[in-house]
């Protein structure tokens, strides 16, 4: 199905949440500068990025993704990195910052209320497809004021091929209708493509190093969009020409 074109208009457009629709990332970003701060008189910064980030990718498999996850692997990281060299008072201030993520407003993307009402004004349904921790997931999504716009929502555990043709297969849709629109190629737009669907690549300025993928440009499922204000044409475009 790879190379498919299209063939029919869509009717499914699935958003995903963080960093497409809000601000996610640099949540994560600013967690792991504090947390260097206090490795950093244990470890070195390259040993401890090294264990760190092959903990956590071990991880995800047990936990999952989102801030416990991330915690999680934290302290295990700095008992292979550092092993008994954190205070009691360290591991308290490691479990504040993962408190103080969960408490992090949720700040919406410019231009989400206005992309989804187009969309559903061209006749599609709209499904938040999102992956991570459902209590936080759903946290987010109540506070951006969005909820009320999709048709389903749809919190994951990983984003293969097999999620999304389950979903499709729940909605009794098909994949040349579905549109999935996200900010990594990784997730959001290559498992699309392996099922015969499309996919929209907005990019974020920043991308979890484990999310990075290259863009299949020329793919003729495939778009990029600057932002979302840009999104709601590409679809229409796609509606009139079936």
């Amino acid at each position: 199905m790879q190379d498919e074109p299209l063939t029919k208009k869509p009717s499914i457009v699935a958003f995903d949440g963080d960093d497409t629709l809000w601000f996610h990332e640099h949540v994560f970003v600013t967690a792991q500068e504090r947390i260097r701060a206090i490795m950093q008189q244990y470890v070195s910064e390259s040993l401890w990025s090294e264990t760190f980030s092959r903990i956590e990718i071990e991880n995800l498999r047990h936990y999952g993704y989102g801030v416990k996850s991330f915690i999680l692997s934290v302290l295990e990281s700095a008992t292979v990195a550092a092993p008994g060299r954190l205070t009691s008072q360290e591991v308290s201030q490691i479990l504040e910052i993962g408190k103080s993520m969960l408490q992090q407003d949720v700040n919406v993307l410019q231009g989400a209320h206005d992309a989804l009402t187009s969309v559903r004004a061209e006749g599609c349904r709209l499904v938040l497809i999102t992956k991570g921790d459902p209590v936080e997931q759903s946290y987010k999504l109540e506070a951006s004021g969005l909820v009320e716009l999709f048709d389903v929502i749809e919190i994951v555990r990983e984003k293969t091929p097999d999620t999304y043709r389950a979903i499709l297969a729940k909605l009794s849709g098909t994949a040349d209708t579905f549109v999935m629109v996200g900010n990594t190629i990784k997730s959001d737009v290559l498992p699309v493509l392996d099922i015969g669907g499309r996919a929209i690549h907005i990019p974020h300025e920043l991308v979890w190093e484990h999310e990075a993928a290259p863009a299949p440009l020329g793919h003729p499922r495939f778009a990029q969009a600057p932002s979302l204000e840009a999104v709601p044409p590409l679809i229409a475009n796609w509606v009139a020409a079936h």
